[in-house]
């Protein structure tokens, strides 16, 4: 909470240059951390809304800035992520390469305490791309699956997948691709092959699939899945999170519990990525699709929907689990607010404690924003 000092100080400025300027301060790409802050305190949040919500113009301003950056130089070491080209490659090369602790056991971004706050703080590194360096005015949007999801609805005909004021639709009918360490597509998709509509029909992935950061080029591929929309994404298997108690219990909802048990159980965050199919199957590549951003930012929501229920405020801080995947021993390294993500291409060095809260009043955060649910 800031302190008194603080709010009289931002009180005094409102007054001297009038609320109708700082209001208008949202509209305008900020530098990077942060968006919409005033002294460090976020005062006017950014509104996040679903895919549904904007205009069709909107839309459209998203795609083509998502587009922009498929035009861009990368800022990628080559000796790292050889196979990078475009700032898209470079968002592509870092959710790569920060997601092969899982396959170690090291670590990571995936089954671990910081996997929430981790892949908010992409999000927003995505969101200042996007508008720092495509020109894109508006903020994050996300994609509610559950209104597409459930009896007698076909995810296929979500608005996320239009060819003209969305992401495009499926993959070309091709056999199914066979399981890899990383990537497993589960029954009923209905693609398998290049996306052949929509604005990222000719869409080149320059690396993966998997941990592969050299020169690969190809298409995209799809491969929506209605059977896994209507299972595991309708609105029943979002309530329980509501009753979870601890950061713990929200985290293992969305994630799944250490042990994963034979087979795995599938939670909302997996099949989030197997409807969309392609190469959103692999855990490890899954963010070459560009709905993998709408996805993220949709579990960003829930989580932030389950902080603010909390009228202590103590769920704004709240952070638990281990560092390292499938590791239940008692004397386990516990992810805190002082764990740091390191600098890459696409973001700058940050604890914990600067992403977790990004709501109203909070101070020195990097994020400054909500949700319209």
């Amino acid at each position: 909470m800031p302190s008194f000092k603080t709010l009289l100080s931002t009180l005094v400025v409102l007054l001297s240059v009038g609320v109708e300027t700082v209001l208008a301060r949202p509209s305008a790409p900020s530098s990077f951390p942060g968006f919409n802050t005033l002294f460090d305190l976020c005062l006017f949040p950014s509104t996040r809304k679903e895919w549904r919500e904007l205009s069709k113009d909107q839309r459209v301003d998203y795609v083509n800035a998502v587009k922009c950056l498929q035009t861009l130089p990368s800022k990628s070491d080559p000796a790292l992520v050889p196979g990078a080209r475009t700032r898209y490659d470079d968002f592509h090369g870092v959710h790569i390469t920060n997601s092969l602790g899982l396959l170690d056991f090291s670590g990571g971004i995936h089954l671990v305490g910081q996997f929430l706050p981790w892949h908010r703080y992409f999000i927003i590194a995505y969101e200042t791309a996007l508008r720092n360096e495509c020109g894109y005015k508006g903020y994050h949007p996300y994609w509610n699956w559950t209104l597409d999801s459930g009896p007698g609805k076909d995810v296929r005909n979500s608005p996320v997948f239009d060819d003209k004021y969305g992401f495009g639709g499926n993959g070309a009918v091709a056999p199914t691709p066979p399981d890899t360490f990383s990537s497993t597509a589960l029954p009923g998709g209905t693609g398998n092959g290049c996306v052949v509509s929509g604005p990222f029909k000719d869409m080149v992935l320059n690396i993966g699939p998997g941990p592969n950061v050299t020169y690969n080029p190809r298409c995209l591929s799809r491969s929506i899945n209605p059977e896994v929309a209507n299972k595991y994404l309708s609105t029943p298997n979002v309530t329980p999170l509501w009753s979870t108690k601890n950061y713990d219990e929200f985290s293992t909802m969305v994630e799944g519990d250490q042990k994963m048990g034979s087979p795995p159980i599938i939670t909302f965050h997996g099949a989030g990525h197997y409807v969309i199919g392609g190469e959103a199957n692999d855990f490890i590549s899954s963010n070459a699709d560009p709905t993998f951003y709408l996805h993220h930012a949709f579990v960003d929501a829930l989580w932030t929907k389950w902080q603010n229920m909390d009228i202590t405020g103590k769920r704004l801080y709240e952070i638990s689990g281990p560092t390292k995947p499938f590791d239940t021993a008692k004397d386990r390294e516990e992810v805190t607010l002082n764990y740091k993500f390191p600098a890459n291409p696409v973001s700058k060095e940050i604890t914990i404690s600067k992403v977790i809260n990004i709501g109203l009043f909070n101070t020195g955060g990097v994020g400054c924003y909500k949700y319209q649910f």
